[in-house]
């Protein structure tokens, strides 16, 4: 029995590596024909990504070829993504925050900037009054109390993309229109 040859090829950042094997199979016809193998794994991985079988070398070093442009092009799509969400924000101080979660239920909550740092702002949650004329079975349409607080000062970490997480919520710039707001009594 022949020993099997089985080349290791890697990306120049070491993203991927992929075993690539040639062996002869024979086929229903009783012809002998040429197999060509990839087994391909991302990062460092366990799990494979992919092993497949080509009829050609031409196919199978196209599909390694195309393996590792995808690699190269997500690690710089994170990078872009990473640079995006570290970059200081651009909140100021008086600026109005919203938020909506719930299930079943939208709550909406408003927060407005009393302070600011380099990476984090400290808010403060505003009142909220119904648009007259929006109400609807169990629903309305809502808009911040600008000045009206209440509850203590939070401080939050904001990101690049001038957005922060409140233990519940996401929040990001309110754009001054009414948001929707359903509740059950």
């Amino acid at each position: 029995m022949a020993a099997r040859m089985i080349y290791k090829c890697k990306n120049k950042h070491a993203l991927g590596v992929c075993y690539l094997h040639t062996h002869n199979v024979q086929t229903r016809t009783g012809e002998t024909r040429q197999q060509f193998l990839v087994l391909a794994y991302k990062g460092k991985a366990t799990k494979q990504s992919f092993y497949e079988s080509y009829m050609s070398e031409e196919k199978r070093n196209q599909r390694v070829a195309e393996f590792f442009a995808g690699l190269e092009s997500h690690q710089a799509t994170q990078a872009e993504y990473r640079a995006e969400r570290m970059k200081p924000h651009t909140l100021k101080v008086g600026e109005v925050l919203y938020g909506s979660w719930g299930y079943e239920q939208t709550n909406c909550e408003f927060w407005e900037i009393i302070a600011v740092t380099k990476n984090g702002a400290t808010l403060r949650q505003l009142g909220q009054e119904e648009v007259p004329g929006s109400q609807g079975f169990m629903s309305e349409k809502v808009v911040a109390k600008v000045g009206q607080f209440y509850g203590p000062a939070v401080k939050v970490r904001v990101s690049g993309y001038n957005t922060c997480k409140i233990e519940h919520c996401h929040l990001s710039k309110w754009d001054g229109q009414p948001k929707y707001q359903s509740h059950y009594a």
